[in-house]
């Protein structure tokens, strides 16, 4: 049974007291000091023994929680012979496997949208109140001559999408929350006409959170149109 630290404590100081007043009673005073002696000994070498369990199990547990800071839920922290320390070891080791798991499938939901996202042949983007990206899929990338080594999100759809039709659209949508379409021309790296769809987008609780803009390309449906007119 792993027994409580404190109690531990306690019960050394008590047997301490006791040997010191028996010795007082009983005793001459060089035995008197050497009983003494030997408590104070004892006593400070079961005290730095236990500060030393204490203070590995402490360094553990801190290591333990930076590793979970990086993501890294693999950590495990050694159970200890303090029953405080014990109880406190299990529970972090048992938050320590169910954060690993949530944050594994989260992870691969992550992915899967990525992929999804990544292969659709229309361009998404997903901006947020601020008019701030969030997510934008390869397509959306190369309409606008973005590599995809670039890094975006955060920064602000204009700075993005130079086009002014666009840029009103989705403040319509963002200030009115509310869906939004409309066709727009743009002339780099190649002239291509592209219809937008723009819907609010909400979170889990309900709170409107910004707006999923859609593009497709419609430049070959525009080309067919203009050579029926002529």
């Amino acid at each position: 049974m792993r027994n409580s630290f404190f109690v531990q404590l306690y019960t050394v100081y008590l047997g301490s007291l006791l040997l010191v007043l028996v010795a007082m009673m009983g005793f001459e005073s060089g035995v008197f000091y050497f009983v003494f002696g030997g408590i104070l000994v004892s006593g400070s070498v079961y005290f730095y023994v236990k500060y030393k369990q204490v203070d590995t199990f402490v360094s553990g547990f801190n290591r333990c929680i930076t590793d979970c800071g990086r993501s890294d839920f693999t950590g495990y922290v050694s159970l200890s012979h303090l029953r405080e320390c014990d109880a406190l070891a299990k529970s972090f080791n048992l938050m320590s496997v169910q954060l690993g798991e949530n944050f594994d499938r989260l992870l691969k939901a992550f992915h899967e949208k990525e992929a999804i996202l990544s292969n659709m042949a229309d361009g998404v983007i997903t901006v947020d109140l601020y008019e701030k990206v969030i997510t934008i899929n390869r397509a959306a990338r190369v309409y606008f001559s973005k590599s995809d080594d670039e890094s975006l999100e955060g920064m602000l759809v204009n700075e993005v999408i130079r086009n002014t039709k666009i840029q009103g659209l989705i403040r319509e949508s963002l200030t009115h929350h509310s869906v939004v379409s409309g066709e727009f021309c743009i002339t780099y790296p190649e002239k291509r006409w592209l219809n937008s769809h723009i819907t609010p987008l909400y979170s889990d609780e309900g709170a409107f959170v910004g707006s999923v803009i859609v593009l497709h390309d419609i430049t070959n449906a525009k080309t067919l149109n203009e050579m029926r007119r002529e």
